[in-house]
């Protein structure tokens, strides 16, 4: 019901997606003695052709195989996404629309979360480009920003002028292009479900750049907690409206990143 006449979702509940092969991969790099090797070498000299020679292996050694938008899901991760959905469905009423992003890695969340909360199989579902994850156009190919900026130096001088949430990836989008598109989705839930419940199964800079928009935070505020608090994987955040104020209302943060596996 739409108290009161607010404009907002009665509540919103953005789920990061599970462990995907990528970050399983980051996990892996951590323990191999090349790649170690090519990061004390970035940390003394970016640009020497020692750390170009390096990049040039651990790129040959670690070749993407599969584009952003269909990285496999790890089987850990899956069990995470039901035992979550188990115990999500104690804290929220069945959403009346989810959200979702196109990605795969999304999608496998959102079905592995149906496993532990079969009602949400029921519910009105839409697949929306905008919850996608930051592009990061042609710095995708070499599967590690590291390999990236070493081989491409005009690049790495660019995004030290500029910094994390500024620059913007060759073909590709900065942070506050992702917010534009938060901003943009969330004038749709005010549209069109307006003192509904809405589930939102997306990405973890998506995440933060509603939270941004929501909680009007500086750049500097985002950078921190993109560094210091990133959004878990099968992570939890809840907004709900605050019904006594109608329209001049806001959606508030209740919990963030809550871990419910």
């Amino acid at each position: 019901m739409n108290t009161q006449g607010s404009k907002w979702p009665n509540s919103l509940t953005l789920v990061r997606h599970i462990q995907s092969g990528f970050q399983h991969l980051k996990l892996q790099k951590q323990g191999d003695p090349l790649h170690g090797q090519f990061k004390r070498a970035y940390t003394l000299n970016p640009g020497s052709e020692v750390t170009q020679s390096l990049a040039r292996q651990v790129w040959a050694k670690y070749p993407p195989k599969h584009g952003d938008h269909d990285t496999p899901t790890t089987t850990e991760g899956q069990a995470s996404a039901v035992v979550m959905a188990q115990a999500l469905k104690e804290r929220i009423v069945v959403p009346d629309v989810i959200y979702v992003s196109p990605y795969g890695r999304t999608w496998t969340t959102l079905e592995q979360m149906q496993k532990g909360w079969p009602d949400l199989k029921n519910v009105k579902t839409y697949e929306d480009y905008r919850l996608r994850e930051l592009d990061h156009g042609l710095a995708s190919i070499y599967n590690d920003w590291r390999v990236f900026f070493a081989l491409h130096p005009e690049q790495r001088m660019l995004h030290t002028f500029q910094g994390d949430y500024w620059y913007r990836w060759p073909q590709g989008e900065n942070v506050p292009d992702v917010q534009f598109r938060a901003r943009s989705l969330n004038d749709t839930f005010m549209r069109e479900f307006a003192g509904q419940n809405v589930l939102v199964v997306s990405h973890h800079l998506y995440i933060l750049a509603a939270m941004a928009n929501y909680l009007r935070w500086t750049d500097k505020k985002f950078l921190w907690y993109d560094t210091y608090r990133k959004p878990l994987n099968a992570g939890v955040t809840f907004f709900n409206a605050d019904p006594t104020k109608g329209k001049r209302g806001r959606l508030k943060l209740q919990k963030y990143n809550l871990k419910l596996y």
